[in-house]
């Protein structure tokens, strides 16, 4: 019989080496990052924008992370539900994190797919409408989970860390979505190190400056 006392050998460790990453410069300025593997037909294609919350004026709070949530509310050529078919069509899942200094857009899919799912990350980011129904939808939901942080042990516990590390009216002290400077709000969880702190620029500036990163990851030939 098998004693779970005693936790088990570890195996050795296997090495593991990192894809090469090709970087060009695209005559608008924008740098694209290729990473290609080949152990699966998938790819991911990512948009990081040079903004978050850290671009709001502390009474608009929250501001930055609610426009990179409603970015899958709809563009000015597809309604919300028209742009939710459109992934689905193609199979590929859409994503957006918006935190103090970045935003990040992603979307992944098949790789025989990937001309038609460009089109659509393209759109959220540079055309999104942010209808007000929309906009309010979301809104509700970042208010429900906002409730629930508050009655997580272990939010709770970064909150109070958070507070130790940030001083009174820090920037960071709080999560980018809640008010800030806030003297008892729940603060954000301390980064790691080396990480630069999670940032998304309101209503039209979210189209993505000359200079920045547009990453892509995976089976790129569609081999």
């Amino acid at each position: 019989m098998t004693d779970r006392t005693v936790p088990p050998v570890s195996g050795p460790i296997r090495p593991y080496e990192f894809p090469p990453v090709s970087r060009k410069r695209l005559e608008n300025g924008l740098e694209v990052c290729v990473v290609p593997t080949t152990s699966l037909p998938i790819v991911t294609a990512m948009v990081v924008l040079p903004g978050g919350e850290t671009a709001v004026p502390a009474q608009q709070a929250g501001l930055a992370v609610l426009s990179g949530d409603a970015l899958e509310g709809g563009t000015e050529r597809l309604t919300s539900r028209e742009l939710a078919g459109a992934l689905e069509g193609v199979g590929a899942s859409f994503g957006a994190a918006t935190g103090w200094d970045s935003t990040t857009v992603a979307v992944a899919c098949q790789a025989d797919v990937l001309a038609d799912a460009m089109p659509l990350l393209a759109q959220m980011v540079h055309s999104p409408t942010f209808e007000k129904s929309e906009f309010d939808r979301y809104r509700a939901q970042r208010l429900a989970s906002a409730a629930r942080r508050r009655m997580n042990p272990s939010a709770i516990a970064a909150d109070a860390h958070a507070r130790h590390v940030f001083s009174q009216g820090d920037t960071y002290r709080a999560p980018p979505a809640a008010p800030r400077p806030p003297p008892r709000a729940p603060p954000v969880a301390p980064r790691p190190r080396g990480a630069r702190p999670p940032r998304l620029l309101r209503g039209r500036h979210l189209q993505p400056p000359a200079g920045r990163d547009r990453g892509l990851r995976g089976d790129v030939g569609g081999k």
